[in-house]
């Protein structure tokens, strides 16, 4: 929502103060949606200001995508639509045809990444990143982008039933993975092994506080 309103006001060519007045939400709760400290406003908040934009709430919020938001300078949506994946379904996801996956979950969230096709969302779900992600943080990954050293990676382990995310560390020719967390120094760095798979790369990260 963040980014949403943010784009929208900047299209509108309006500030918060003038939004604030004109739909009588008070001025620090659209401020507080714009710099992202808010991760669940009420309904009877969000209802005039999608109103105001003539969009629905659910635009608003980022589950569906907003036609007349483009990027500067091209036809291409400024924000894009991703599914949200299980971390057992991203291995599913990239074998399937391009024609079956808007079928293959209901779940959704926008983006104004630029990233392939086949991106996807996931939720972090353990603390294995922190502090550079925490439990919660929502992240947008393209399996179509070129992973480098130092990248964030989404890997499926043969050995490991789902997906994990990981730092990326390349040595000449070798690839290595590794987690955040201090508290899991023993498993600081583990060799990548050839039936191990990159599923995408991080392009970028969310992350909602609450009230």
């Amino acid at each position: 929502m963040s980014e949403i309103l943010s784009r929208l006001l900047f299209e509108k060519n309006i500030k918060v103060t003038e939004l604030a007045r004109l739909t009588e939400v008070p001025q620090p709760t659209i401020q507080r949606i714009v710099a992202g400290t808010t991760s669940r406003p009420h309904l009877n908040t969000l209802e005039p200001i999608a109103h105001f934009f003539s969009i629905t709430v659910n635009q608003l919020r980022g589950l569906e995508s907003i036609p007349f938001l483009k990027l500067a300078g091209t036809k291409e949506p400024a924000l894009r639509t991703v599914p949200i994946l299980s971390w057992k379904q991203v291995s599913d996801w990239l074998e399937l045809p391009a024609q079956d996956r808007t079928r293959f979950t209901s779940e959704s969230m926008s983006t104004d990444a630029k990233t392939g096709e086949r991106a996807y969302a996931l939720m972090i779900k353990d603390a294995s990143m922190e502090p550079v992600f925490s439990i919660g943080t929502s992240i947008i990954i393209d399996p179509d982008k070129e992973p480098k050293d130092r990248s964030y990676v989404v890997v499926k382990p043969n050995s490991y039933p789902e997906a994990i995310l990981r730092q990326l560390i390349i040595d000449m020719n070798t690839y290595y993975i590794k987690p955040l967390s201090p508290e899991l120094i023993a498993f600081n760095m583990q060799l990548l092994n050839k039936d191990d798979k990159i599923c995408g790369v991080l392009v970028q990260a969310k992350r909602n506080f609450n009230d």
